[in-house]
């Protein structure tokens, strides 16, 4: 037996976390499209994978191996500004502008490579208020969602 005492709190934190990025995963994989705005007219964007989320900012990557990419990617990297769009249904989208911290190349474990770009959001932005709540939303989600295990045998649908 250990002396060692477990910090229940942190362990739940852990865990929330986790779930959240969990959530977040599917999320960005299956119902949210982004697409970062390369012109000021709009005219021009460029399929975007979002990979983290938090108050502060986010994490988004462009994968290189679309050559048609290539020229919008070397617009993307000489940007410190760029506006991105959510679109949360077919046709409608938040726009959120996001400063550039950083740009680097990342290889997932498929060999893939993408170029990664970490951002911070412009929280004077019109629509900040409303990709605050999204955020929030996820973090809440995580932390009192619970997983369908086969239970629902006795829920009627109306």
């Amino acid at each position: 037996m250990t002396d060692e005492v477990i910090n229940f709190t942190k362990k739940r934190n852990e865990s929330i976390e986790q779930r959240r990025r969990e959530f977040e995963r599917v999320m960005f994989q299956s119902f949210l499209g982004v697409y970062s705005v390369i012109d000021n007219s709009g005219d021009q964007t460029i399929a975007t994978e979002l990979v983290d989320i938090s108050e502060k900012g986010c994490l988004f990557q462009v994968p290189c191996h679309n050559p048609k990419n290539s020229n919008l990617i070397q617009q993307l990297k000489n940007r410190n500004v760029v506006d991105l769009r959510l679109y949360f249904t077919e046709k409608s989208y938040l726009l959120v502008t996001v400063n550039i911290k950083y740009c680097k190349e990342f290889v997932d474990q498929d060999g893939v490579t993408y170029y990664r770009f970490g951002c911070e959001f412009d929280k004077n932005s019109t629509s900040f208020e409303a990709m605050e709540s999204f955020i929030r939303f996820i973090y809440k989600f995580a932390e009192h969602a619970s997983t369908d295990r086969g239970d629902k045998k006795g829920i009627i649908y109306l």
